[in-house]
């Protein structure tokens, strides 16, 4: 073997393990980003999960006042017991801006359906004081309101859901 096959073969294998350190490196690190995607999409649609569970649990009670079947202080004290709906909404806000931002819309859709039913409890607030009693016109408000809330949910899960069919079809 001639010195510049023994060059040539040395050259081959130098280049071809460097060629395979950076492949490999950019298939791990392809796979850790996958990973990381899916991880957060887990915990974005956890946090979602719980946001439009509490919502919901803090807006019946209130309907139930709107049909007469507790008091306005009954609603206050259900609703004072169980106050973690900021904590989830801002989980959800920061993972969509940080990672998913092309679910901001439907972030939004939920965050203006929470914004109706805040408006409704606090008008039906004002009226309560004022009247003392149920009152059927906030209820029927409210009932399209909780289902306002309910399309953005499903609309949020179902953009979840496609987000993670993207981060199958990623490959590594």
């Amino acid at each position: 073997m001639t010195e510049a096959q023994l060059i040539l073969s040395v050259a081959t294998i130098i280049c071809s393990g460097v060629v395979s350190a950076i492949v490999t490196y950019k298939l791990n690190a392809r796979k850790d980003e996958r990973q990381l995607l899916r991880q957060k999409l887990e915990e974005l649609n956890l946090a979602m999960l719980r946001f439009c569970t509490q919502l919901d649990t803090n807006f019946l009670p209130y309907i139930s006042v709107m049909t007469g079947n507790i008091t306005y202080n009954q609603a206050l004290d259900i609703v004072l017991n169980s106050k973690d709906t900021e904590k989830n909404y801002d989980k959800i806000s920061m993972i969509v801006n940080i990672y998913f931002p092309q679910l901001s819309s439907n972030l939004e859709n939920i965050h203006t359906a929470r914004g109706a039913g805040n408006e409704v409890i606090h008008d039906f607030k004002r009226f309560y004081e004022s009247a003392g009693t149920h009152s059927q016109q906030h209820y029927q408000k409210m009932s399209a309101v909780v289902n306002l809330l309910g399309k953005a949910e499903s609309d949020f899960k179902a953009a979840i859901r496609e987000e993670a069919r993207k981060i199958k079809k990623i490959g590594f």
